[in-house]
């Protein structure tokens, strides 16, 4: 539930966004926000993140998106991504590969309207911003979490690692209920005396 109202706020914050541009700013018109830093500037993208794919169907590019997003969801559904650092960046990325979506359906286009102006980079829009982030987030998590399981377990603290500290297993009482470890105890060969 916390994934769905997730979407959609993501959804609506993007939509609401590029509503206030359209309605404040004309087409290609710049409004400065940090001088030399950020600035606001309406242009129509035609293509996906940061005007790539130019002149591709804009119905193929909906298509697209929402195929991907409802193979994220499926995944999610299924428990497939379970940790929820990845699984909110999941969230972020159907958000906003949704919001997009509508757009190209609707509209033919996508709004963008963040520029940087210290460097030479795409304008983007707020959906943007949430594909992107969730993308690294997920990338990033995943490749800490996955080399944090690849390290070796180390004993604990005060033991001297031996085979007998490591190779053990928990027992039942007779009570039935779990005790307290025990290490294996070698076999005698038969036949072998002990009071010997």
């Amino acid at each position: 539930m916390a994934g769905i109202a997730g979407v959609i706020g993501i959804v609506l914050l993007d939509q609401l966004v590029k509503f206030l541009i359209v309605t404040n700013l004309d087409l290609s018109a710049v409004a400065t926000v940090i001088p030399g830093v950020l600035s606001l500037m309406r242009v129509h993208n035609y293509g996906v993140s940061f005007s790539m794919l130019e002149g591709v169907s804009s119905y193929l590019l909906a298509g697209v998106s929402i195929a991907v997003a409802a193979v994220m969801a499926a995944l999610l559904k299924g428990r497939v991504i379970r940790m929820p650092v990845q699984r909110w960046a999941f969230i972020c990325v159907i958000g906003g590969a949704l919001s997009n979506a509508i757009d190209r359906l609707f509209s033919g286009y996508v709004v963008d309207m963040f520029r940087f102006d210290f460097v030479t980079f795409g304008i983007f829009n707020v959906a943007d911003v949430f594909i992107i982030g969730g993308s690294l987030a997920f990338v990033i998590h995943w490749l800490v979490s996955d080399h944090r399981a690849a390290r070796p377990k180390r004993a604990p603290r005060g033991s001297s690692g031996t085979f007998w500290e490591r190779d053990t297993e928990p027992f039942q009482t007779d009570a039935g209920d779990p005790g307290d470890e025990a290490p294996h105890v070698l076999d005698y060969p038969e036949g072998r005396d002990d009071d010997a």
